[in-house]
């Protein structure tokens, strides 16, 4: 039986949910308790947790959390324990060549269409992310900000 989940995570709220920093990112792990209230499954992708380490790791002077290897690691082994996490196949693979090129996608938004690309095999609807306007192209896929997530509850 096939793992299923509803809403995909992106780096940014995986950052919140590991770290709690406080700043925006704190309405990350709210959200995500909220969706789970709700009776929503909710996973991630490996590379997703390849780019965790990296914006963990990276130095704060490069826009990164400067984060030592041995916190990092703790924490990706926490988002591993706690969720679903998708990898990409020869069939996302195809989906997001399909994609790139219907999307005409360029540079640094060909990551966020491996994600859609996943979504669209792995038919998951909905995606939480605080970068909405990354996702809004692909048809069939729901873009939550936490904050939307968070004005639904209130």
């Amino acid at each position: 039986m096939p793992i299923t989940i509803d809403v995909l995570l992106d780096t940014n709220i995986l950052t919140g949910l590991a770290y709690d920093v406080p700043s925006q990112l704190t309405t990350a792990s709210e959200a995500c308790v909220i969706l789970l209230e709700q009776g929503k499954k909710i996973g991630t992708t490996v590379s997703n947790l390849a780019e965790f380490w990296n914006v963990s790791t990276r130095p704060s002077i490069a826009k990164g959390l400067g984060l030592s290897i041995p916190r990092v690691r703790e924490r990706l082994q926490f988002l591993e324990d706690t969720l679903t996490v998708f990898s990409e196949s020869q069939e996302s693979f195809d989906i997001w060549k399909q994609l790139v090129v219907q999307q005409q996608v360029q540079g640094k938004q060909v990551h966020d269409t491996r994600l859609a690309a996943i979504m669209i095999k792995e038919g998951i609807g909905s995606i939480l992310t605080f970068n909405t306007g990354d996702f809004t192209r692909f048809p069939g896929i729901s873009v939550l900000h936490p904050a939307q997530v968070l004005a639904i509850k209130t």
